[in-house]
């Protein structure tokens, strides 16, 4: 695992769970959020619900993703599941 810097955006009101964004790619990430109608919306509900609900944060919305050995924590944010824009927001989870 690599390290990099990353800017604190959300945080659980207990502080136990927390959402950073990556300041390499943070320009990318929030023009990305921005690009699309409803996006920033959906994303901001699926912070809500891993911070304040995470048993609510079905894997439709929120899940493991396999993409290759070495990735074991590696999960997507999927705004749109099952739409044709299929939209993914990659996260790394640190314990």
């Amino acid at each position: 695992m690599f390290n990099r810097s990353a800017t604190l955006m959300y945080s659980s009101d207990d502080g136990k769970r927390k959402i950073y964004i990556d300041d390499k790619n943070s320009g990318k990430i929030l023009a990305f959020l921005k690009s699309e109608k409803g996006m920033m919306k959906k994303f901001e509900h699926i912070v809500k619900l891993l911070l304040e609900h995470p048993a609510g944060a079905t894997r439709d919305l929120y899940g493991r993703e396999n993409i290759e050995k070495g990735c074991e924590f590696v999960t997507a944010m999927k705004p749109f599941p099952g739409s044709i824009r299929n939209s993914r927001i990659y996260c790394q989870h640190h314990h």
